[in-house]
């Protein structure tokens, strides 16, 4: 019976961590609904659109008056943090326009616009 038991919360630890590991990145879906809940406009774009060589599971913006931001997921973290550090080394060199905006990294997800659009990621 200890032994059963043991090997049981060995599969459950190892389940636990498997969806924690594969949660890492926010779901589209939820982050679509976040901004859509918010009264922002949700538009779908093309890999393409992300302006990156890296694989790119998918991308979309939102905007609502002056407030917009431009969520990308990558296929990867290594990608995703790449991309997270020339975006926040991009609004950097912008000196006093760059103050507006910001960029943030969840998972393998990077959000890139104006502060208060990417507050809400």
């Amino acid at each position: 019976m200890k032994k059963f038991l043991a090997i049981t919360s060995v599969i459950v630890l190892a389940i636990v961590l498997a969806t924690m590991l594969m949660a890492c990145s926010p779901s589209v879906d939820s982050l679509k609904k976040k901004y859509e809940d918010k009264g922002y406009t949700v538009l779908d774009l093309s890999a393409d659109d992300a302006d990156t060589e890296a694989e790119v599971k998918y991308v979309f913006s939102a905007s609502k008056g002056l407030e917009s931001v431009t969520v990308v997921c990558f296929a990867n973290g290594d990608d995703a943090k790449k991309y997270y550090e020339e975006a926040k080394e991009g609004i950097e060199k912008l000196g006093s326009v760059g103050e507006a905006m910001d960029v943030k990294k969840s998972g393998n997800a990077v959000a890139v616009g104006t502060k208060e659009a990417v507050a809400i990621f």
